[in-house]
């Protein structure tokens, strides 16, 4: 499932447009391009994926 990939950090059930809400971490772009092409579609099955890039964080309590 999901959770066997090591760039998710997180998965949440979410109310709203959406269902779930996936946090992956990785190094760079090209890893994330593999995740959104490769990675999460193999194991989410043909659901609609939509993506956001964090480009700063204001509050995380997140380790």
């Amino acid at each position: 499932g999901i959770t066997a990939l090591d760039a998710v950090t997180g998965v949440f059930h979410v109310t709203g447009d959406v269902d779930y809400l996936i946090r992956i971490e990785v190094a760079d772009l090209d890893t994330y391009d593999h995740m959104l092409r490769v990675d999460l579609p193999a194991v989410a099955g043909g659901a609609h994926l939509t993506s956001y890039v964090v480009t700063s964080v204001l509050a995380d309590e997140h380790p």
